[in-house]
């Protein structure tokens, strides 16, 4: 091999190794709400509207096998959400959603046109757990405190998400929720953990705009747990959900 070719394989090599990472790599590694295969846990949460105060605690458990993803929320108080439970099933592209309503002892599937609606005092939609990678870009990279940030924008029809993701830590710090042009939550990252060489979210709040409530969330660090049943995610177990 020549100098000449043996410089180019050289360039080639370093493109390779210093090549910009894609929108959805960042995605993956940042914002997806479950990075972890298994993962089970309880989060204590307040929703706060002028002088009107609630709390809640519910569990979430995540499973992923193959392509099938499964996603369960199981509500223990108040009372008036005690019970419920919400099942997300993602199979490749295709997705369903179900909950459990028991005051009136029903399932329910969650219709397409209404997976951008609010999941139950959760401050998220049913399309943002579901973790859709589609429609992702870069938008211009911003500075903030001396510190330089990524700028990812996902779309889901009208619906845009937009993820502020330290450069440097690749930690999510905030994320903007548009209606059209229309800002209708601010969702901000106050702390995170590593479990299994993931980063977990643990502490996050949301100023909602459209409600006028501030609602905040604390993961229970001492239930989060790696090891998650299959038998949990069964649609019929909806009824009895509690872990």
């Amino acid at each position: 091999m020549d100098s000449r070719s043996i410089l180019i394989s050289l360039s080639l090599c370093a493109s390779s190794l210093w090549a910009a990472p894609t929108a959805t790599e960042i995605y993956q590694k940042t914002v997806k709400v479950f990075s972890v295969p298994q993962l089970k846990f309880q989060v204590l949460s307040t929703m706060t509207s002028g002088s009107y105060s609630q709390k809640q605690l519910f569990s979430i458990a995540r499973r992923q096998d193959g392509d099938i993803t499964s996603s369960l929320v199981c509500f223990a108080y108040p009372a008036d959400v005690k019970g419920t439970a919400i099942l997300i099933k993602k199979d490749g592209l295709d997705t369903q959603s179900s909950v459990y309503f028991p005051a009136i002892g029903r399932i329910r599937l969650i219709p397409k046109e209404n997976e951008n609606e609010e999941v139950f005092g959760l401050g998220l939609s049913f399309s943002e757990l579901q973790n859709n990678q589609i429609n992702l870009r870069f938008l211009p990279q911003k500075m903030k405190n001396a510190r330089e940030y990524y700028e990812i924008e996902k779309r889901v029809d009208n619906h845009r998400t937009i993820y502020e993701i330290d450069k440097e830590t690749l930690i999510l710090k905030k994320m903007d929720v548009y209606d059209n042009a229309t800002l209708e939550k601010e969702i901000f990252v106050d702390d995170s953990k590593v479990v299994e060489g993931n980063m977990m979210v643990t502490k996050w709040h949301i100023l909602d705009h459209i409600k006028d409530q501030t609602l905040t969330y604390t993961v229970r660090e001492s239930s989060v747990q790696t090891k998650v049943e299959k038998k949990l995610f069964v649609n019929s177990l909806l009824t009895h959900c509690k872990f």
